[in-house]
């Protein structure tokens, strides 16, 4: 919204009456926008002037429910880039809220009256508002309206400061206000996930902050039509002129950020405004780290990403230390040319992948046809499963195949229906997608075909269920009927108090007599985990961690196997600091959660990147934890999502986190994961802390203090 003063706006109340509203004086307008009108205010005997907004009267009740949730979201936040909201009230049937006022012109303004900025200039200013967005997705909200309109620059200090959140959504929101289907905000920021009507996070406003990084730069949109019918299919292929053909003396790090934040693929974007200011930084301080990330992300591989590095060190080291402008162009040039080799790269491995999807589905027609044969079933699965480490091998770890990873594995369990000799293939498939009761059906199928089945008792077990009993009798049954076997053997250690190295010598023993077991494997992983952190013994991770390479041998989808073999791989780190651990525990989480998105792989993800000394990229993982977890899982996402702003320097914000932590389950320990963090805070965090958990915790937060977070 435009606050500068503008003829075309209305004149203000027209009575005398109408000129006092909530205690202040309406001096003059300042701008209108769709939804309501701002007015300069004073309120008497204080020598101040504000901006004062109202909601023309006989507005809707959305309409009305949309400006109390600006008010209510705007007051949560605090940032030298945001307006704040200092009051809010109804006078008369009319609903305003007030704002500090920011004496200057709009970016809109700014940009028509200069055309555009200097490169640099523009990046330090978007970065200035990408920090402070940065500051609202922390908090769980997301802006979904930001443009040049809507950034004031304050003539008094040079700032430019965010306003009008009024088509804002908090994280965990899900009314009518904001449904899926509804598609607000400005169509030529809007990014492609809002154009479609489609839920929207903090990702859309890194978005419109890519435009209006392009147009500070270029003077232009991305995409110039004065047509939303024209516009629509452009925004969603992503089909826009590259900046450095409108400015060729642009950065290229730069220019590979800006792109970044334009991404038609929202995962390839940066995760939130946090991220994207430090990119714009870096590339502004002549940094290449940020624009390497930036390729990698886009299905390098670690040589090409490393070979980049180098390079573009060796170019800033030469321009700074010698000033040898030439030289630097030209290796800038062949960094250029490497960087397109390594995509070329990347599209041919793409092209591999979608050769992949195309014979994993003619597989999938012929296990259809193939119902009622055992034998051929089987063989399809051992290719169907080599197809998936292929594409996993050929991808590089890229996001690509994983979509065709889920949906692969649900075709085939719908095709496997009915099928004669398949029912434990298809019982496998759906236990690996957390469809349980589906999975409980087939297991009886199992059952019914082959009574002997030693197996099926144990995985009778394992299923989740809420009936604990009937997994116990399934294990007396088992036990009864072949009790010297090696399966009743792990039976009763389920049954009875045991340790983790009983158990894991029992498993041992399926797995020497059945190796083709999958299940022992993922068990085996875990409680040579739990032994491990029994004593500490780094030996037993390892063994739990080549438990689960076998398990994965079987089962390349499998999330338990790669969720088990992450906390070895964790546990080892935890004992052994060794950096070439870190990529693939996040690794296995991101795997596990493609097939199964269950909450705890995105804690387990953030609180492993807030111990390894990342907190930016933990902020966004936990966030997206906090938006899937509920009760106890969601308490411990958040006192993670608190420890990673409390690293990133914002202790309020971190100190809020943990409070909501401690209502969402005052009683869970794993609320308190935070408390490594705040024998670090100030007191005031400490007594607040202290004041809201219950009284048998506190004694325990007092005792951690003292010892220093030991």
């Amino acid at each position: 919204m435009n606050w500068r003063r503008d003829t075309a706006v209305e004149q203000g109340p027209e009575d005398a009456s109408e000129r006092s509203l909530g205690g202040y004086r309406l001096l003059a307008p300042l701008g209108r926008g769709s939804n309501a009108v701002v007015y300069l205010a004073r309120k008497p005997g204080i020598e101040r002037r504000f901006a004062l907004k109202l909601l023309p009267a006989g507005r809707d009740g959305e309409a009305h429910a949309r400006f109390l949730r600006e008010a209510r979201v705007a007051a949560r936040l605090d940032h030298p880039g945001l307006v704040p909201v200092i009051d809010v009230g109804e006078d008369r049937g009319r609903c305003y809220l007030v704002m500090e006022y920011v004496p200057g012109p709009s970016l809109a303004e700014l940009l028509r009256r200069r055309g555009r900025l200097p490169w640099k200039e523009a990046a330090e200013l978007v970065a200035g508002l990408a920090e402070a967005v940065g500051v609202a997705h922390a908090a769980g909200v997301v802006h979904r309206d930001l443009k040049p309109a809507n950034v004031l620059i304050d003539e008094r200090d040079g700032v430019a400061r965010i306003t009008d959140f009024g088509l804002a959504r908090e994280g965990e929101e899900n009314s009518e206000l904001t449904r899926s289907g509804d598609v607000l905000g400005t169509p030529y920021y809007m990014a492609p996930e809002q154009v479609r009507g489609r839920t929207s996070d903090a990702r859309a406003d890194v978005y419109a902050l890519g435009v209006i990084l392009y147009e500070a730069i270029s003077g232009e949109r991305p995409y110039r039509t004065g047509s939303i019918d024209e516009l629509v299919p452009q925004v969603l292929a992503g089909r826009y002129e590259p900046l450095r053909r409108k400015v060729p003396d642009l950065d290229p790090a730069l220019e590979a950020v800006c792109a970044r934040a334009l991404h038609v693929d929202r995962l390839r974007r940066y995760p939130d405004g946090g991220a994207l200011a430090t990119a714009l930084r870096d590339a502004v301080a002549g940094i290449s780290g940020t624009r390497v990330a930036g390729v990698r992300r886009g299905g390098l591989g670690a040589p090409h990403a490393l070979a980049v590095l180098m390079a573009a060190l060796a170019v800033g080291a030469i321009a700074w230390g010698f000033g040898q402008r030439a030289e630097a162009t030209r290796l800038r040039a062949a960094l250029e040319e490497r960087a397109e080799r390594a995509r070329a790269e990347a599209r041919e491995a793409a092209e591999r992948v979608r050769e992949l999807a195309q014979e994993r589905a003619a597989l999938e027609e012929r296990l259809q046809a193939a119902r009622g044969q055992a034998a051929e079933a089987s063989a399809l699965r051992a290719r169907l499963l080599d197809l998936e480490r292929e594409a996993q091998r050929d991808a590089g770890g890229s996001l690509q195949p994983r979509g065709v990873l889920k949906a692969t594995l649900e075709r085939a369990a719908e095709s496997l229906r009915g099928g004669k000799g398949a029912e434990r293939l298809r019982f496998r498939l759906l236990v690996q997608l957390g469809r349980y009761a589906e999975a409980r059906e087939a297991l009886e199928a199992v059952r019914r075909a082959n009574p002997e089945d030693l197996d099926a008792d144990i995985e009778a077990y394992a299923l989740p269920s809420d009936d604990a009993a009937q997994g116990r009798e399934a294990l007396r049954h088992l036990i009864a009927r072949a009790p010297e076997s090696a399966h009743a053997a792990v039976a009763r250690l389920f049954l009875s108090p045991s340790s983790p190295g009983e158990l894991a010598s029992a498993l041992e023993r399926v797995t020497r007599e059945q190796p083709s077991a999958a299940w022992a494997w993922v068990f085996l992983c875990r409680s040579l985990n739990a032994e491990g952190l029994r004593g500490r013994n780094v030996e037993a991770f390892r063994a739990g961690i080549r438990a689960g390479d076998r398990a994965l041998d079987l089962e390349p989808a499998n999330p338990f196997a790669r969720y088990a073999r992450s906390a070895c791989r964790y546990h080892l780190w935890l004992q052994t600091r060794d950096p070439s651990l870190q990529e693939p525990i996040l690794e296995d989480l991101r795997w596990a959660r493609e097939v199964l998105p269950s909450p705890e792989y995105w804690t387990d993800a953030g609180k492993s990147l807030v111990l390894f000394g990342r907190p930016r990229e933990a902020r966004g993982e936990l966030q997206e934890a906090v938006r899937r977890a509920r009760g106890p899982e969601r308490a411990r996402a958040l006192a993670w999502l608190g420890a990673a702003l409390f690293d990133l320097g914002d202790e309020v914000a971190a100190r809020g986190q943990w409070l909501t932590a401690i209502d969402t389950a005052p009683e869970s320990r794993a609320t308190y994961d935070f408390l490594g963090h705040l024998v670090r805070a100030s007191a005031e965090t400490r007594r607040a802390v202290l004041a809201a958990a219950p009284p048998g915790v506190r004694s325990e937060i007092e005792r951690t203090l003292r010892a220093g977070g030991r």
